[in-house]
């Protein structure tokens, strides 16, 4: 198994979820510097790939000739990262080169899928209607469009190739390792003080999903027979899937509960002292009938339960 973006969020934890289960892994990252320490002690063989650099990674992909290739590298999501010709390159002419050695590379022997890329809820953009799979998106953020771009490359592999990949579209991930700045490390950070904590309204509502509930999902659906999950009809492929709980919850009551789990005091919670973010994406539930179909279930989504687990995983990592 390839992962690509391992030194990332999301892509750690699939990296770490499949050595969990006994898979020979290989990590693609830019900076090996970065990868956590179960990643970079000799458990995962680590390549150093520069994605800008055009034909870096179809070379790793050809030296390895992994199974299957989780990607999850990507820009943009922090808020340092617009260069809008990085996010063009990394986001989505990269999943070109990609699709191109993985469609040229069989496995006869390997029933799963070849590809698993990692897309995004800021593909949706402005929709006024429930987040289905079917729709179609309309990104309204150069992160959005430039993702929804990279997807489109898939779709089309699995259209014109017959790849068997899908694309799983995250909604709020939250947990261990999320990047600061974020409502979760900045609650977790402040368990120690006991200074205010200012927040937006947080009227908003997220579907919330922890971060090792989304990669189990990455590798049950990575194993699953490709003729099962994969679908070609459609305007989509209906080769997405959304990685939800199917659960809305404000982001006011996702504070409230995790300053219960973490021990803080409701009243140090200051709802409305900083502005929304302008780039925050209104929605409407997400449904998970495919995720449903495709796993047996949607991921796990009791605010009480989720955060108990993420305090003690994060607790148990310091």
């Amino acid at each position: 198994m390839l992962v690509t973006g391992a030194s990332g969020f999301i892509g750690h934890h699939v990296a770490t979820e499949l050595l969990r289960r006994g898979a020979a892994v290989t990590v693609a990252v830019r900076d090996p510097a970065r990868l956590p320490a179960v990643l970079a002690g000799g458990n995962a063989r680590v390549l150093q790939v520069d994605g800008m650099r055009p034909g870096a990674l179809a070379e790793s992909i050809r030296a390895v000739r992994p199974a299957c290739v989780f990607h999850l590298a990507g820009y943009g999501v922090a808020k340092h990262e617009r260069d809008e010709t990085a996010m063009q390159r990394l986001n989505a002419d990269l999943l070109a080169e990609l699709v191109d050695v993985l469609a040229t590379d069989e496995h006869t022997d390997w029933p799963g899928l070849r590809l698993v890329h990692a897309g995004s809820a800021f593909e949706y953009g402005t929709l006024s209607e429930p987040l289905d799979e079917s729709v179609q998106p309309q990104p309204f953020t150069p992160y959005g469009k430039s993702k929804l771009a990279g997807s489109e490359i898939v779709h089309r592999a699995v259209r014109e190739h017959r790849l068997p990949a899908l694309v799983l579209r995250p909604f709020t991930v939250f947990g261990h390792g999320e990047r600061s700045g974020r409502l979760f490390p900045t609650l977790l950070a402040a368990r120690d003080r006991d200074d205010p904590v200012p927040l937006s309204t947080g009227e908003q509502q997220r579907d919330f999903v922890l971060v090792q509930d989304v990669a189990s999902a990455f590798v049950d659906l990575a194993l699953a027979d490709a003729s099962a999950v994969v679908q070609r009809q459609g305007p989509f492929d209906r080769s997405t899937i959304n990685l939800a709980s199917g659960r809305l919850h404000r982001v006011r009551d996702f504070a409230l509960a995790a300053a219960d789990a973490l021990g803080i005091a409701r009243q140090r919670l200051q709802f409305g002292a900083i502005a929304q973010l302008p780039e925050e994406m209104p929605h409407l539930p997400v449904p998970v009938t495919r995720l449903r179909q495709a796993l047996g279930h949607p991921l796990p989504g009791d605010l009480p339960v989720l955060l108990a687990r993420a305090v003690a995983g994060s607790a148990s990592r310091v």
